[in-house]
């Protein structure tokens, strides 16, 4: 991509009083005692066991690889010169910029075993499915996008096929470092998790044009450095805007049931 995300902070940062909502994930210990070992309740993602260039291949199939427009060619050794893949000097992918490539099929659930991943735009594409639970895995993220997911084919025509759907899974709030969160234009179901109040760091969010219901979690009010705040058309999701963040950012809640400012 042309511009890339800025460097990782240290998660540290975080403010302390942060209420405990994180997702019901806890970690298991390898037996070596290593704490970077995958959460219990999510599949193993062990670096060892997958390499990058596996991980990718995998992708590339799951998406129907063979019908973008701009192909892999996953015979090819170096994947680091593949359209819209990102390495660091190690040869770790970092990035994943696909956008408007008429990507096709469903995210491979592998993808949450890139480690070192900070960017992914997957926007304009075709996919359906719904959005792997593995993404919780990619804890150096930093922005997240995956708007407009099968509303179009590639020739601007209306797409017979479903839109990416199901519910935000819980483990987005293990992105403790994400800054960007962008999911609109899909068919998204069901509640707005209250995880989502551990980003702390999110300056833009962007969860309009879905089917999200229920009421809007308070812990939202946390998101204290949000700039952009889109929930619109979302008819049946309720509830308030939390006042610590009511005059900091714009705030689009046409066609929804959100009734405006309310107290933390």
């Amino acid at each position: 991509p042309s511009s890339m995300p800025s460097g990782i902070t240290d998660p540290s940062s975080s403010p302390s009083a942060l209420p405990s909502i994180m997702p019901s994930v806890t970690p298991s210990t390898s037996p070596s005692g290593d704490p970077s070992a995958s959460p219990s309740n999510m599949p193993s993602s062990s670096p060892s066991a997958v390499s990058d260039a596996q991980i990718l291949k995998l992708f590339y199939k799951s998406a129907n690889g063979d019908q973008w427009n701009n192909k892999w060619d996953i015979t090819f050794g170096d994947y680091c010169v593949f359209h819209g893949v990102t390495c660091n000097d190690a040869s770790e992918v970092t990035a994943i910029d696909l956008r408007e490539n008429n990507l096709s099929g469903s995210i491979s659930t592998q993808i949450g075993q890139l480690n070192n991943l900070e960017f992914i735009r997957l926007d304009g594409n075709s996919i359906s499915g719904t959005i792997p639970t593995q993404i919780g895995q990619l804890i150096k993220l930093t922005k997240l996008k995956m708007d407009r997911l099968s509303r179009f084919t590639d020739g601007g025509k209306i797409n017979p096929n479903p839109n990416i759907g199901g519910s935000i899974p819980t483990q987005i709030g293990l992105l403790i470092n994400l800054t960007v969160l962008g999911l609109k234009d899909n068919d998204l179901t069901g509640t707005i998790p209250s995880e989502i109040g551990n980003l702390v760091k999110m300056t833009a969010l962007r969860l309009e044009d879905n089917k999200l219901s229920g009421s809007l979690p308070s812990q939202i009010g946390l998101l204290t450095k949000l700039t952009t705040l889109d929930l619109g058309n979302n008819e049946d999701l309720s509830g308030c805007i939390p006042d610590s963040i009511k005059n900091k950012v714009t705030v689009k809640i046409d066609d929804t049931k959100i009734k405006g400012k309310c107290k933390d």
